[in-house]
């Protein structure tokens, strides 16, 4: 299942990822060989590299868990890899081959209902309306009916 726009949805990688970086951020995404890392949000990546390393794209959502944590992925990406944000992350990360100091920017639209933003790796989530199919309940109605029952 693709998010609904029509245009991929990407966030910006500057200064973009060199060969080494793109390998290592696409082996968690492959579903065949599972990377684990302390941390991660869940056993598969919903973001890919493009090959020049300029771009994170989300690919198709494979279930709710993934769309779930989307945001949560971008978060653990940048503070473990991208641009460590500790000394032990950054030791990690340059073990790997990784060279760390990356920004990402970017809005993305999920699901129709929510957005993520990121600015200077800050990643926000939030809620952009109500989906139309929700049933919603006044409460306090229910509350006097289920009182004159009695």
């Amino acid at each position: 299942m693709r998010t609904p726009s029509r245009t991929p949805q990407r966030v910006l990688v500057e200064p973009p990822l060199n060969v080494v970086e793109v390998a290592f951020v696409a082996s968690f995404q492959d579903s065949d060989v599972r990377r684990v890392w302390p941390g991660q949000p869940s056993s598969r990546s919903p973001w890919s590299p493009t090959p020049d390393g300029c771009e994170l794209v989300l690919d198709a959502l494979p279930d709710a868990e993934a769309a779930t944590t989307t945001a949560g992925w971008l978060r653990f990406l940048a503070r473990e890899f991208l641009a460590p944000r500790t000394e032990a992350s950054l030791a990690l990360a340059l073990r790997n081959g990784l060279t760390g100091g990356h920004r990402l920017t970017g809005r993305v639209l999920l699901d129709g209902v929510r957005e993520i933003t990121v600015s200077n790796n800050r990643v926000n989530e939030r809620v952009l309306q109500h989906r139309p199919d929700a049933d919603v309940f006044e409460l306090d109605d229910r509350r006097r009916a289920h009182n004159t029952d009695r």
